[in-house]
Order: C-alpha cells, then structure tokens, then sequence
C-alpha cells in the first residue's frame, strides 16, 4: 500500500479504504483527461520506441507466474477489506516465498533484499533504474516523520499555530478550504522539499478548514502528495528524474499531477458559488 496514504492516514484518523474510495472519484476527470492527453501526443509522435530499455528488462527479468501472487494478494486483501497491515503482511510473507522456493533465492540474499532492496551491477543503466527500497531507504523518511508529527504536540499546546489558522480560515472564505489547502501545500513542500514534511505541515495548519477529516484527507492526497513532485528542487521530483536522465522540462507531461488540484479547484469554486447563491436566494425569499 502507498506509503503516502498511509501517513495522512495516520494523520487525520480516517480510514484508508475511504480514503482511497474517494480519492478514485475526485481523479477520475484528471485520470481520463490526462489519459486522453498521452493518447493524443503519442499519435502524433513520430519517436521510436526505446528497444534498448524493452531489451534491458526482458535479459535480466524471466518472471514466473508466481512473481504475481504477492501482487494478487494485496489486491485481493484489499478488496475485502482486510487492515493494511495484515495484508502486507501476507503479501511479504507470499513475496518471500516465491523468492526462496520459485526463483532459488538464499535466505541470506533475502536477507539482504529486505535490508537494502533491489541492487544491480553499479554502473548500470538498470542500477540506475531500479536500485533502491529496502528497510534502510525508508530510515531517513521514519526520522523525519517521528520529528515532524512530534511537531504536533508542540503547537497544540503553545499556539503557535494560533495566528496562521485565523489567517487560513479567513482565506478559505475566500478561496474556499480546498484552495487554501492547496496555496497551504504549495508553500510546504516549496520549503520544505520533502513531500512527508509537506504534508505534516499543511495538515497542522489547515486541520480546522474542514468539518470531517475524510475532506481533509481528501484535499491533502489531492494538493500536498501530488504537488511535492512538482517542485523542481525537492526530492520527490528530482529524484525520479535524475534517475531516468531526463530534463527537468519533462515535468510538464505529468499532467494527472497538476490535472488533479487544479479540477477539484474548479469543482470546489463552482459548489462554493452555488451555495452562495443558494444563501442568496434564501436570503431574499
């Protein structure tokens, strides 16, 4: 499960299946727009494909059938609604023995893959692809979380929030709550450039815009999570980028990153005015 809906998760007490219930129905526009923008660039793209990367995966990778079964389980799992933690569990647990019993793997090399993740020859452009995960990759991200949500506590207690949420909630009469959220988003992970610390940030700012925290959730998969990547000197972006070789001006194709905030804006905006009018017209009657 992603790691990122896990967090805000964690953040605002919801419940994760919800939240990824809603945030398929607040992408499906961006999703099928930006689908049909990839559609529409490839028919009139006349770049080959890349063989050699096709060529690089089908020598090194011959994955039995069984390869998928911790893929199915977790999906599976998810489906019906089993807690998170129990169905990566299965899933590891399915993942591992396939890795010892299918493709021959050694409990110390297995070992070694749960500690560092995948590692190729270095020097290699599938080193450069694929290395990485692994328990140790996500120290500095564990850190980084227990010292920010420790954060929390830390302004509940001394207001020194106190002052920013006035001025937020007097922003989102105006912009409504989801376009504060998202200025709010912006600014993090600008600052901070790093989309876990962004997305503490924001929430500790912006908990009072919405009454029920499965809005706040939403609003914050759809600004802080997304637009981490979109920042050209934080990690989230650079990173991906710098691994594949490509030039930064490459983010301009991810549009399902900038589709998504922006079209629950304008949903955002359009029910804002219809509810003022609403107000109105009750007003006048």
């Amino acid at each position: 499960m992603s790691s990122s809906a896990q967090l805000i998760c964690s953040l605002t007490r919801t419940d994760i299946y919800l939240n990824i219930k809603l945030m398929c129905r607040s992408s499906a526009v961006p999703l099928a727009a930006t689908c049909i923008l990839y559609v529409v660039l490839a028919s009139g793209s006349s770049a080959p494909a890349d063989r050699e990367l096709l060529d690089l995966f089908r020598t090194n990778f011959s994955l039995h059938w069984a390869a998928m079964l911790p893929a199915v389980l977790i999906l599976v799992l998810s489906l019906l609604r089993v807690d998170v933690k129990y169905a990566m569990a299965v899933s590891i647990a399915a993942g591992a023995a396939v890795a010892l019993f299918v493709q021959g793997a050694s409990p110390l090399v297995l070992l070694r893959c749960f500690l560092y993740g995948y590692e190729a020859q270095d020097g290699t452009r599938l080193a450069q692809l694929l290395n990485g995960g692994g328990i140790r990759s996500m120290v500095k991200v564990g850190i980084i979380v227990l010292i920010s949500a420790s954060y929390s506590g830390i302004f509940s207690h001394t207001c020194l929030l106190s002052g920013v949420k006035h001025a937020l909630l007097r922003s989102a009469r105006r912009l409504t709550p989801f376009g504060t959220v998202l200025v709010t988003s912006v600014l993090s992970c600008a600052v901070s450039c790093n989309q876990s610390l962004a997305t503490i940030l924001t929430c500790q700012m912006c908990d009072g815009l919405y009454p029920k925290k499965e809005k706040l959730a939403l609003a914050l998969e759809d600004t802080a999570i997304l637009i981490a990547a979109l920042i050209p000197w934080g990690i989230a972006g650079t990173v991906p980028v710098a691994a594949i070789g490509a030039p930064m001006g490459c983010m301009f194709y991810a549009f399902y990153l900038y589709l998504v905030p922006l079209w629950n804006l304008i949903t955002a905006l359009y029910h804002d005015r219809i509810r003022a009018g609403r107000t109105a017209f009750t007003s006048f009657m």
